[in-house]
């Protein structure tokens, strides 16, 4: 998976767990936790490619076991997509830190793509 997908990847599931969570009555903040998972289970390092315009693998690493968290005003999140992406940004910069990336590849703390 690239990083870009990755990342846009986590807006919509941050944007489908608030819509879930105001849906079933929630309000308030929300408090989002994610976690990177190997589908096969393993537990074999990885590298993380950094960028997709020039080959620049991270060293090989485990997926961290701490999961990333951040919290954001449910109501904003439904209404506002750019706040999404704020989440979405903070949770990318988390987990993408542990894995030895600077930062998002799209996303921002503004909101904006």
């Amino acid at each position: 998976m690239s990083q870009r997908a990755f990342e846009l990847d986590l807006v919509t599931l941050v944007q489908a767990a608030a819509a879930w969570a105001a849906e079933t009555g929630a309000f308030g903040d929300l408090m989002l936790s994610a976690a990177l998972h190997r589908y096969d289970g393993r537990d074999k390092l990885v590298r993380l490619v950094v960028t997709e315009d020039v080959f620049q693998p991270g060293p090989a690493l485990p997926f961290p076991t701490t999961p990333a968290q951040t919290t954001g005003d449910l109501a904003a999140i439904v209404i506002d997509k750019r706040e999404a992406v704020v989440v979405a940004c903070a949770l990318a910069s988390d987990l993408l830190a542990d894995m030895g990336g600077h930062q998002p590849h799209i996303l921002t703390l503004t909101g904006k793509f």
